[in-house]
């Protein structure tokens, strides 16, 4: 979500404007609802959950950074 506040102004060429953070907003709660986030907590560990929040936003760049921020902590562990 930081990511995506700080990139918006970025993001034009993607139909994605500071109106469309609503949608990142509904995408994560809806994330939240479907885990139950108090019984599943480590799922924010998860990469493949974690990618999949955002997946029907089609942000690219967001992918990317998102890839690279796992790829980031395999590398620390």
């Amino acid at each position: 979500m930081r990511w995506l506040a700080g990139k918006t102004h970025t993001l034009a060429s993607d139909d994605w404007s500071v109106a469309s953070m609503s949608r990142a907003i509904d995408c994560f709660f809806e994330a939240l609802i479907e885990i139950e986030i108090e019984k599943e907590p480590e799922k924010f560990l998860d990469e493949n959950f974690m990618m999949s929040i955002f997946e029907k936003l089609n942000l690219e760049k967001l992918n990317e950074h998102m890839r690279h921020i796992f790829e980031s902590r395999r590398l620390q562990q």
